[in-house]
């Protein structure tokens, strides 16, 4: 953070492609949150730049996890929220409900951290994956049917019209997470919030779900938020990095830029912390 209040942004480097921002971004200015006497989040600012993926990294309570809900509105009730949320010339903050609601899902998509809280479970995998194609897209039963079938077999979940059939609890961790990736794909969104996607499962599995995130913006085309505590996580996905600290945006750069040369100390301690040469692993 400088003398001025602004987060430390990296100076441009040969990472930087200077691809300019085009309608499938988020751009997200002076974004405060208030929830009881506290202030939770102050003056966020933060580009997300279409088709490429955007790390939000931060320690627990600093902030990160609140900033990606509150761009759907997704906040605690009874929060005091000020600033905005530019996606495709609207400000998602001033949406009412019902045009909120049309956004959620169909144009920006949520991957929850823990995948067995993401499905109800006494739904099969079917119904919980065609019933919102069915409202968003306006598809057929046998449509649906199709797509959800071709996404488990992108995401590479074995018998795919078998694990249709099935119920969340019978799937392993790392399954569910890829089910809730294919659930999330579901109606074709621009945008996805992945919150935390791998924390709940062992290190091999996480790896897999990373190099499926990073194939499917790459393949689709797709916008991503990242938003972890694990910087090791970061260095193998991002493209860009902002680093939070007690509600605020301190530093951001292209993932080179923050692994290799940071700027803030606290930045600094963070990758400090990380096993040797991880940041230099995936340049």
């Amino acid at each position: 953070m400088s003398e001025n209040g602004t987060p430390i942004t990296s100076a441009s480097s040969d990472d930087d492609d200077g691809a300019s921002k085009g309608p499938f971004g988020v751009e997200i200015s002076g974004l405060d949150l208030e929830l009881d006497g506290r202030h939770l989040l102050r003056n966020v600012n933060l580009s997300i730049e279409p088709g490429k993926v955007t790390g939000l990294a931060g320690e627990s309570g600093s902030g990160k996890s609140l900033t990606s809900y509150s761009i759907l509105q997704l906040y605690p009730e009874g929060s005091v929220v000020s600033g905005s949320v530019m996606f495709r010339g609207r400000n998602l903050l001033a949406l009412g409900r019902r045009e909120i609601n049309a956004v959620r899902g169909r144009q920006i998509a949520f991957i929850f951290q823990d995948p067995s809280s993401s499905f109800h479970p006494m739904i099969s995998i079917k119904g919980q994956m065609t019933d919102h194609m069915r409202y968003h897209l306006h598809l057929s039963r046998r449509q649906a049917e199709a797509r959800a079938l071709d996404l488990l077999t992108r995401v590479q979940i074995p018998n795919p019209r078998e694990a249709l059939s099935k119920y969340p609890h019978q799937f392993s961790g790392g399954q569910l997470q890829r089910i809730a990736i294919a659930s999330a794909l579901a109606c074709r969104p621009e945008i996805i919030i992945a919150d935390e996607p791998t924390t709940a499962l062992d290190v091999t599995v996480q790896a897999g779900i990373l190099r499926l995130l990073r194939g499917l913006c790459d393949d689709l085309g797709l916008t991503i938020l990242l938003v972890t505590h694990d910087l090791g996580v970061m260095s193998a996905l991002a493209d860009n990095v902002a680093v939070m600290r007690e509600g605020e945006i301190i530093e951001y750069g292209t993932r080179r830029q923050i692994i290799t040369h940071p700027r803030h100390p606290y930045t600094k301690s963070l990758i400090d912390a990380l096993p040797m040469n991880v940041g230099r692993i995936h340049d």
